[in-house]
């Protein structure tokens, strides 16, 4: 009792609680037995209304209709409701074996009918295309119904063939082969195509006929001297557009170098360069006067007698029309190599003549894309505006370095792009010798601080009393810096 009063007051409580649970040894004896006693008398009955076996070890096989004598209160609700239970256990045993039977038959029932699967995906394919074609029907029935065309007054033929033009008459000779009598419109197609591919091979037979005898009437016709006319009547033709064509390119050529001049200001080497290129322009147009006279006699000789003189050219004219054919056709064979040369000859002309406008045009193009460079570079740079290229350096320049004549002239023909190109050289040149003199005075700084720090060391090392090394690499003896007032401190 005492012990109980020492623990604290919730255990108390908690004990206090418990104590309607809690029993002493001998209680809880007395309770085993009697319970171990019902539960023998329930396993072992020994008078004859008692259960045969445990209620909860009812199955579907135990007959409860003996069972229900002297039972009361919770027993006898027990065994009613354990008989609902065997009742319902006994009906799902039957429909669950009437259903199994019943599964069993379809499965035989569909073994049989899937003998033949194939047959049945057949009909189906086809009743799914035959439903597709009857679908796409009935929208175009759909489509022609939403028209206003589905009206019956528009089906009339008369009404639809109304506006269109009659067909065009067929000519029997292409339906039916000369000598044979026309067909009936019912007649069979495939005679009138036969008809129709012979009647086509029988044209082309006929025009291939018709060409040959065309081709042989020509040539029976055509007489040598008509094919010389005709071959001198092409040389002179081929020569005036060649004389034409030439005289063409040299004034454009002419007048290109005019056109270039007007974009620069003239110099005296431009003009010095412009009487150098007139003077070469004009001994060329006198080399080719004179090549021009000389082909027109040349001509004139193999059109007109030999006999004739040759000083007057519109007796020339007037001879070589009243010149015979015979006289055509025997200096024929003299003149034609000469006429090949004449055609090689202008040929390359001609070739020249395109190689040198194209090499012009390719220049010009070089040059407008050097001149742009520069005009960009000229914007983005600072070495032009650090270093002009000035007269003075221009000169000094100009005696350091002797270009010959040429040179020169290609110069003065460019002087705009020569001028900004050296100037640029001119710039680039003095920022490197600036670079360079600044390098060689900073290398300057930098020696007269390594022999002032040089003899700051050699001060400080004679004042702390180290003497420095001599050259074989042994170190000086060491003095006392206070040993020359040894003594003498008093005429301090």
């Amino acid at each position: 009792m005492q012990e109980s009063l020492s623990l604290p007051d919730p255990i108390r409580k908690l004990q206090k609680s418990l104590d309607p649970y809690v029993k002493q040894r001998r209680d809880a004896a007395q309770i085993r037995r009697i319970l171990a006693s019902h539960l023998n008398s329930t396993l072992h009955p020994q008078e004859p209304g008692s259960l045969p076996q445990p209620l909860s070890l009812v199955d579907s096989s135990c007959s409860l209709d003996s069972t229900t004598h002297g039972l009361k209160g919770a027993q006898k609700e027990y065994v009613r409701c354990a008989r609902a239970n065997l009742k319902a256990r006994r009906d799902y045993a039957q429909a669950s074996n009437e259903h199994q039977g019943k599964q069993n038959a379809n499965k035989i029932v569909v073994e049989q009918d899937a003998e033949d699967p194939i047959s049945d995906f057949l009909h189906l394919v086809k009743q799914q295309q035959k439903h597709d074609v009857l679908c796409i029907s009935q929208d175009y029935i759909n489509m022609l119904n939403k028209k206003p065309a589905a009206m019956s007054q528009h089906l009339d033929p008369q009404d639809v063939l109304k506006n269109l033009d009659s067909l065009p008459h067929v000519p029997s000779e292409v339906l039916q082969a000369p000598g044979t009598k026309s067909n009936s419109e019912g007649g069979d197609l495939s005679a009138l195509l036969d008809r129709l591919e012979k009647s086509v091979l029988r044209a082309k037979l006929l025009l291939k006929r018709e060409q040959k005898l065309l081709a042989k009437f020509r040539a029976n016709n055509e007489s040598p001297s008509a094919i010389e006319s005709s071959k001198l009547q092409a040389l002179a033709t081929a020569r005036n557009e060649l004389i034409n064509w030439v005289e063409t390119e040299l004034a454009r050529a002419g007048d290109s170098p005019d056109s270039e001049d007007e974009h620069h200001s003239p110099s005296p080497g431009v003009e010095l360069g412009r009487g150098f290129m007139d003077s070469q322009l004009l001994l060329i147009s006198k080399q080719y006067a004179r090549y021009a006279k000389l082909r027109q006699s040349l001509v004139n000789a193999t059109t007109c007698d030999l006999d004739v003189n040759v000083g007057g050219f519109a007796e020339e004219a007037t001879l070589s029309e009243q010149f015979e054919p015979k006289s055509i056709h025997s200096t024929s064979h003299i003149s034609h190599p000469y006429f090949e040369e004449l055609v090689s000859i202008s040929n390359q002309q001609k070739a020249t003549s395109q190689q040198k406008s194209h090499l012009a045009i390719s220049l010009a193009k070089l040059t407008k894309e050097v001149s742009q460079a520069l005009d960009r570079l000229t914007d983005e740079s600072h070495l032009l505006q650090a270093h002009p290229f000035t007269d003075k350096a221009a000169q000094r320049r100009g005696r350091e370095s002797s270009a010959s004549f040429a040179e020169e002239i290609s110069n003065h023909e460019k002087p705009d792009s020569f001028t900004r190109a050296r100037g640029w050289t001119y710039a680039s040149d003095s920022a490197a010798t600036l670079a360079k003199m600044a390098t060689l005075e900073k290398l300057e700084e930098g020696s007269t601080l390594i022999d002032s720090t040089r003899q700051s060391f050699l001060d400080l090392q004679h004042l702390i009393g180290s003497q420095p090394m001599d050259e074989g690499g042994r170190e000086g003896t060491r003095h006392d810096i206070w040993a020359h007032i040894n003594g003498t401190l008093g005429a301090i």
